[in-house]
């Protein structure tokens, strides 16, 4: 799921913008994966530096994706242990 939300946000700075269908597809799979690390603080720990990546990654991205992004990841539980 992470691995779909890295390659989306790696072809958006590749090739430019899309549109708010396929930005909102990808916010909800980066929610998903953040939904099944607040569930596991090992799967958490192993893909931390992977979900902050995408959050660097995506800014400068439009339809409120980046935002979006950023405002789920700070809201994992771990991030305050």
């Amino acid at each position: 799921m992470l691995f779909y939300v890295e390659v989306g946000t790696e072809f958006t700075n590749t090739y430019g913008d899309i549109d708010g269908k396929f930005y909102t597809s990808m916010y909800s799979m980066y929610d998903k994966v953040v939904l099944e690390c607040e569930k596991d603080e090992n799967l958490f720990k192993e893909l931390n530096d992977r979900l902050y990546k995408v959050v660097v990654e995506s800014d400068g991205i439009g339809w409120g994706y980046h935002d979006g992004l950023e405002e789920r990841y700070y809201s994992i539980d771990w991030l305050d242990e």
